[in-house]
Formats: C-alpha cells, sequence, structure tokens
C-alpha cells in the first residue's frame, strides 16, 4: 500500500490518499489540528486533497461517550425545529444515538476552554455504502465562521469512497448553502414535517464527488 504524499506550499499543502485503505492515517493527520480542507478531487484512485491551517485555531476531535457532558453543554445551548414526529428533545435524541453506537461524534474545540463551538454526527451504513450526517450544530456565538462547513469537508474527506444522505428544513438557508458547495442535492421534500409547518429538504451526494470550498 502506498504511504500518502504530502506537497507543501505557502499557505497550504496537498496531501494524496486512497479511501478507504488511508483511513486511519488520514484521520490522525486531522486529528487535534487545526486544518481547513479547502478542496478535494478524485485523481484516477486517489483523492487529492488541499488543507490549510486554519486560522481560529480550533483542533478538531472525534468524540467518545466520555464526551457527553460537553456534548450537551452545546447542544443545550441550540435552539433547534423538531420535526412534528419527535418524541424527545434533541439532546436526547443526539446522546441516544452516540450511547448505543450508532452515531459518531465529532467537533471543533475552543483551545482555551475545551468546549464545543462546532459538532455533528454520522452513522455509517455499511450495506449502502453511504453516511448519513444527523445534527449539526454551532454555538450561538460561533455561527457565521464556516465551523460546520470544516467539519463537513473533514468527514467527506475521511468517507470520499462513500454516498452521503442529510436533511434539513426549507429556512436553514446557511445550511442549504453550505451543503450544495459540497455537491449535495435535494432529493424529496416533504412538506408541513416540522412543528412550525415547515417542509424538510432530503439531499443526497454520490461517493466520489469533488468540492471547492473556497469558491
Amino acid at each position: 500500500m502506498p504511504s500518502p504524499e504530502m506537497e507543501q506550499t505557502a499557505a497550504s499543502h496537498t496531501h494524496r490518499y486512497r479511501p478507504p485503505e488511508d483511513g486511519e492515517r488520514l484521520r490522525a493527520l486531522l486529528e487535534g489540528k487545526a486544518l481547513c480542507p479547502l478542496a478535494a478531487v478524485c485523481q484516477g484512485d486517489e483523492v487529492e486533497a488541499r488543507l490549510a491551517p486554519c486560522p481560529s485555531g480550533e483542533p478538531l476531535r472525534f468524540l467518545s461517550p466520555d464526551a457527553e457532558e460537553t456534548i450537551r453543554a452545546l447542544s443545550e445551548a441550540i435552539r433547534f425545529l423538531p420535526k412534528v414526529t419527535w418524541k424527545t428533545s434533541h439532546t436526547e435524541m443526539l446522546l441516544n444515538g452516540l450511547r448505543d453506537g450508532r452515531w459518531h461524534g465529532m467537533a471543533l474545540e475552543q483551545q482555551k476552554t475545551a468546549n464545543l463551538v462546532s459538532y455533528l454526527d454520522y452513522c455509517l451504513r455499511e450495506e449502502l455504502n453511504e453516511v448519513e450526517i444527523g445534527f449539526c450544530m454551532t454555538h450561538p456565538d460561533h455561527r457565521g465562521r464556516g465551523l460546520v462547513s470544516r467539519l463537513l469537508a473533514s468527514l467527506l474527506l475521511l468517507h470520499f469512497h462513500r454516498d452521503f444522505r442529510v436533511s434539513t428544513h426549507e429556512s436553514n438557508l446557511p445550511m442549504s448553502r453550505a451543503l450544495a458547495r459540497f455537491g449535495f442535492t435535494v432529493v424529496e421534500e416533504r412538506p408541513r414535517d416540522r412543528i412550525n409547518g415547515e417542509t424538510t429538504l432530503y439531499l443526497t451526494r454520490k461517493a466520489g464527488t469533488g468540492f471547492p470550498l473556497e469558491a
């Protein structure tokens, strides 16, 4: 198995890897670092990704169940728009998924306080070669800085060989714009699916879809 190559430039570096073979080494490269994925494209059986240091400096963390209290603190600072079918709060839904191992969390951490400032979770559906993205959230004091986009980009790099699925609601325009930049397209709309009558949008992304995050 060839080792991933890294080509240095003044402001960024290009990282070449083969998913899924190099997944663990890519994860080790990203974990605990403040790196922003700027672009990714397939080059034959490899992926070429351009990464740059993130000026704000929040390291990426892959969360274990031990992080429940820090996840809860962030989640309870967020106002979600529930679906009409939800039987419990978004915080309990999120934590229950992490507890039973079906869902995995990743987050950006504020260096000085170790508090989580942005979070998403995801579920691997091996039989479908698919990743389902669940909750995505950023603390109100840290919005407008592209933190969820950074988490999305990191997750896409780690599972570039898989299809993706996610949902959002129609008034969440920042999320819809971010997903469009990553190549997600709307495949289904469910009217009156939220408690205020809003439509839920379901989006998918094909495996191997490149993205330019700088555009």
